[in-house]
């Protein structure tokens, strides 16, 4: 807990000297796993279902990512993310399910393509998240396993992301938007009884953009 509390506090730290503006996403993931298991060909896989978990965000779009000219249209944004992934499967007599959540550093570009005269913008997103392990639970008919430090779920994790985004303006600083994402998580493992777990996750997600002061300062409006 203390290191996570630690990467918290460095990230909120570089929000107030870089960002421009901050945001705050919540939502659902449905999640679905493929392993490629290292068994011979006849090895049969569990019969892996859907499941459902959190997913929560704070980020910043740096003071640099708005530009003008060609590229006036794009937004780099960078987020602190925390997501549950949980699965389940079955196999013979036997009943499984997963439920693991990660903390990870998330890098997207968006790019606004649609915008009405009331404000409403549409956008397109894509980038990646660097994730790690945090918790980690395995149930196998009804016994519980912790395995945050079993080697086919530990180590770095890396999710490709692609994503569409609604914006509507509430007030002259702050906006919510609504959008959905769908990302492949790859985990590489050796020496293991997967030689790759796949994650795949339909995202649904809801936040609010906040303006910060010194970009209103900047843009010319002066509170009275």
């Amino acid at each position: 807990m203390r290191k996570q509390l630690l990467i918290l506090t460095a990230f909120l730290s570089i929000v107030n000297l870089h960002a421009q503006d901050i945001f705050i996403q919540a939502g659902t993931n449905i999640t679905s796993y493929d392993a490629v298991i290292n068994q011979p060909v006849s090895h049969t896989p569990p019969d892996y279902r859907v499941g459902t978990g959190d997913f929560y965000e704070i980020g910043f779009s740096p003071k640099c990512s708005v530009k003008n000219g060609p590229i006036q249209n794009f937004t780099y944004l960078v987020s602190l993310t925390y997501n549950e992934f949980s699965t389940e499967a079955s196999k013979d007599v036997y009943r499984y399910a997963w439920k693991t959540s990660y903390i990870g550093l998330q890098n997207v570009i968006e790019y606004d393509f649609f915008e009405t005269r009331a404000g409403v913008k549409l956008s397109l997103n894509a980038g990646l998240n660097a994730a790690t392990i945090i918790k980690g639970d395995q149930f196998i008919n009804n016994v519980f396993y912790d395995f945050k430090t079993n080697e086919d779920f530990s180590g770095n994790t890396m999710k490709g992301i692609v994503g569409f985004n609604s914006t509507y303006p509430v007030s002259e600083y702050m906006t919510c938007n609504l959008g959905c994402n769908y990302s492949k998580a790859y985990n590489n493992i050796i020496n293991s009884d997967f030689t790759q777990l796949t994650i795949n996750t339909f995202q649904f997600k809801f936040g609010l953009h906040y303006l910060l002061k010194e970009k209103r300062s900047r843009s010319g409006f002066n509170p009275k």
